[in-house]
């Protein structure tokens, strides 16, 4: 019986908050799409967007300050709504894409680093960079098409 209460327990613990992503995660390297350069001036004007951009480029494999840069991100995510995403990116495909990657910020942040949750972490941050890539190609496409 002391055997298995002491399995639970490291099943539970928490992990070391400043562990390496990589140490958590089979990941080799982060690639988050980039903004285009020629439409850099138009996304200027979407504050919360360039400092989420901004904050995801500082996430390497490496990274040991990951917790807190997703916490910062979803603090910046809560700022962002339909209402204040600006022209030509207001439409449904961004809101839509937005939402996604939203949803996996707010799951990475919504639980204890633990062997149990080790799995959805590693998945949630997988879902966080290609649904924040397929967010940003859009974003890219949008601001090509309306040739800013």
């Amino acid at each position: 019986m002391g055997c298995h209460n002491q399995s639970i327990q490291s099943e539970n613990s928490v992990f070391q908050p400043n562990r390496p992503l990589s140490e958590l995660i089979s990941i080799d390297e982060v690639n988050f799409s980039s903004i285009d350069s020629v439409y850099l001036k138009r996304f200027n004007v979407w504050n919360p967007f360039i400092a989420i951009n901004t904050k995801l480029s500082r996430l390497t494999p490496q990274s040991n300050d990951h917790r807190s840069i997703f916490n910062s991100i979803k603090l910046d995510l809560q700022d962002i709504n339909q209402n204040n995403i600006p022209y030509p990116f207001n439409k449904p495909e961004v809101i839509g894409r937005l939402r996604v990657v939203k949803t996996f910020v707010y799951k990475v942040n919504s639980y204890e680093l633990n062997a149990v949750n080790l799995r959805n972490f590693e998945e949630d941050v997988i879902m966080i960079i290609e649904s924040y890539n397929a967010f940003v190609e859009k974003l890219n496409a949008l601001a090509e098409e309306a040739g800013l």
